[in-house]
């Protein structure tokens, strides 16, 4: 995502209601936190910004949104209904719970074996771990290897995934919820130092949150990432979102580095352009850029 260029102190759209808090009482605010995560037991994350949280009651305090990953021991194991699309069956009405999944074909003394792993909803899970375990059945057991070990690992791990996550989810790919945070974190701080408080004191950006503030700055390009003009609606917006990621995630393989990102991008864009104060802060800060008088 191009860097945020500096935008020279001007006045912005003048909103009834304001008042200036003092300095003083600015500077007092308290950064947003920045520690990692639990390293064990179960805790919560924002998909958004990458605060970390202890309960999973209400919205993100920081940014707002009500996009909630689950970690346990580290790593993200699903993410909120209405936010990324199954990659299975496209629906986004039902979570996404990380799974993995064996299959094997075994003949006489030699076993060939492969692993998958994906965030996929239940009824794809359940559907994916039927086909493993048929799979198996017809083709993995016919080899001495199979009968005495790896037909009964690979039948642990596959009746395991009808119901919870692989053991040690990370050596599966799931994504580690330190790195997670720290990717959506590093780009929307970096923005927010290259902006003087004269230009957020001026400006729409005031009434935002400091995660807010942001999460705005390091956008750009939200409309054409999402393909729909600036003056669409929030249906609009919604119905984009959810198709851009099924073209952008096709499998959701959580190896890879991409698609990652690309759900950092399109959640940011998501989560800043269905927010009144934030897209008007956003559009602002559009027209800025494009040398826009305010």
């Amino acid at each position: 995502m191009p860097l945020f260029r500096r935008i020279e102190d001007k006045h912005g759209v003048d909103e009834p209601g304001y008042e200036p808090r003092p300095d003083d009482e600015q500077d007092a605010r308290p950064p947003p936190e920045t520690s990692p995560p639990n390293q064990s037991g179960e805790s919560y994350l924002c998909g958004v910004c990458g605060t970390p949280r202890s309960d999973p009651i209400g919205n993100c305090s920081e940014c707002g949104s009500d996009v909630l990953l689950k970690v346990v021991d580290g790593y993200v194991l699903s993410f909120p209904a209405h936010t990324v699309p199954c990659p299975r069956c496209g629906s986004t009405e039902r979570p996404l719970v990380f799974r993995g999944w064996v299959r094997q074909i075994g003949f006489v003394w030699t076993v060939r074996e492969s692993r998958a792993s994906a965030y996929v909803c239940r009824p794809c899970a359940e559907r994916l771990t039927s086909t493993a375990l048929a799979l198996n059945a017809l083709l993995g057991w016919w080899s001495i290897g199979s009968f005495f070990f790896y037909g009964w690992r690979a039948l642990f791990h596959n009746w395991r995934a009808v119901w919870t996550v692989p053991l040690n989810p990370g050596a599966w790919g799931a994504l580690d919820a330190a790195e997670f945070a720290a990717s959506v974190r590093g780009e929307r701080e970096a923005a927010f130092a290259s902006v003087t408080e004269a230009v957020i004191r001026e400006s729409p950006l005031r009434f935002l949150t400091r995660t807010q503030q942001e999460l705005v700055l390091g956008a750009n390009g939200l409309y054409e990432l999402l393909g729909v003009s600036t003056s669409s609606s929030l249906e609009e917006l919604r119905a984009a979102f959810r198709s851009r990621c099924k073209e952008i995630h096709p499998d959701l393989q959580s190896g890879s580095a991409s698609a990652t990102e690309d759900m950092i991008q399109l959640n940011n864009a998501w989560e800043i352009l269905r927010s009144e104060q934030m897209r008007r802060a956003y559009d602002w800060l559009e027209a800025q850029r494009a040398g826009v008088p305010s």
